[in-house]
């Protein structure tokens, strides 16, 4: 509705306002973060404008699969199936499988992985804050 109020649209579209806007908000952020994280959150945050991280839950489930063969198979079956795991959680659970030499017990196990997750998530969100 402004831009069919005016007769001239030109008068809203200033490059030198916009400079200011855009090179003051460019600014301040450098000023107030990191270059680093800014660029991780700009990666982040374009992969999953663009759908770059979805997660495929049937090659999940597959991966799950072949891990739950290789490791009735034996030790090594189970590091060579680990190594070839895509999704990160995943593989990091599988890799702590394997370096434990006894029997880990499934609630440890839940424990661990609980505490890797929650840690990993209130990293994510520090991000974002």
């Amino acid at each position: 509705s402004v831009f069919l109020a005016v007769d001239d649209v030109q008068i809203f579209l200033d490059f030198k306002s916009g400079l200011i806007v855009f090179g003051g908000t460019i600014a301040a952020t450098l000023v107030c973060f990191p270059l680093k994280q800014i660029v991780t959150l700009l990666k982040i945050f374009f992969r999953r404008m663009f759908g770059i991280n979805r997660r495929d839950y049937l090659a999940i489930i597959a991966e799950l699969a072949v891990l739950a063969r290789a490791r009735l198979q034996g030790k090594k079956a189970f590091d060579s199936a680990t190594a070839q795991v895509n999704d990160f959680f995943l593989k990091e659970g599988a890799e702590l499988l394997f370096w434990a030499e006894s029997e880990i017990d499934e609630e440890e196990l839940r424990d661990i992985l609980t505490t890797r997750m929650t840690t990993h998530f209130r990293n994510y969100t520090n991000e974002a804050n």
